[in-house]
């Protein structure tokens, strides 16, 4: 698989563009779905490595008796 990044100067040309590629059966990812992408990527890397943090400090989750608890810690 390989990647090409286009830009185009106006809609008119980003509009034949994807019509060209919609006919070559080729998959359109736009920028927004990119960034949304590697976002979650990110978020699940950063809760796996929280999660090897806390077995390896064998830490426990803090047991909250009221929210005013959780609040109080803001």
């Amino acid at each position: 698989m390989e990647t090409i990044v286009i830009q185009t100067e106006d809609k008119e040309k980003a509009d034949a563009l994807k019509a060209v590629l919609k006919v070559l059966k080729l998959d359109i990812v736009s920028e927004k779905e990119q960034i949304k992408a590697l976002m979650n990527a990110l978020s699940v890397v950063k809760g796996y490595k929280e999660m090897l943090e806390m077995k390896e400090s064998e830490k426990k989750a803090k047991s909250y008796s009221s929210f005013k608890e959780i609040f109080d810690e803001l």
